[in-house]
């Protein structure tokens, strides 16, 4: 059987998404053994341009070049994969949208605020619909991982509806809260 066409790629991000897939572990050797990874700039050189069985993209659309690069990524791909929150609902460059562009532009550029166009930012499906959306600052391999086997096998991933403490006992882990600490999720 062939294996998809895989590629990751970022858009407005810190990358930490991918990073989470490349340090995986023993996990990134099954990732591997089924999807053929011909472009993943955190993990290898090489450069593809052909079409794609699968693309994530990680990042938020935050100016018309990340648009259009969006809008290439999907033309060539069959499955589209919004990688982590930045991807999924805008992310922290997110933040922004709650001023004043101009005020933006003018606070992040200064004087080069017209060499930089500031232009509120959009989630991926604000831009191009996908098919999956993997949630998470950074993602939860585990939930990627589940994510990979269904987009594999064409079954549709629900996104867990479970709280967060849920996750933890599960793992067995002890609270944060149970030591005086404020928890930030996974």
């Amino acid at each position: 059987m062939r294996r998809p066409k895989t590629a990751f790629f970022d858009l407005s991000c810190c990358e930490g998404c991918q990073l989470q897939v490349v340090n995986s572990g023993e996990l990134l050797l099954d990732i591997v053994n089924l999807v053929d990874i011909v472009e993943f700039r955190e993990a290898i050189s090489e450069k593809w341009d052909g079409e794609l069985d699968v693309a994530f993209v990680e990042g938020s659309v935050t100016d018309e070049h990340a648009a259009e690069r969006l809008r290439e990524i999907r033309g060539r791909s069959k499955v589209l994969v919004a990688l982590g929150s930045c991807a999924s609902i805008g992310g922290v460059n997110g933040m922004k949208n709650a001023f004043d562009m101009q005020e933006v532009g003018r606070v992040v550029y200064g004087e080069d605020r017209v060499l930089f166009p500031t232009t509120p930012t959009r989630a991926l499906h604000q831009g191009s619909a996908g098919e999956y959306t993997i949630h998470g600052c950074p993602i939860y391999i585990p939930e990627f991982l589940t994510a990979i086997k269904c987009l594999l096998s064409g079954i549709p991933y629900t996104v867990p509806d479970q709280a967060v403490c849920t996750e933890c006992k599960r793992n067995e882990n002890v609270c944060l809260y149970d030591r005086g600490v404020t928890c930030l999720g996974p």
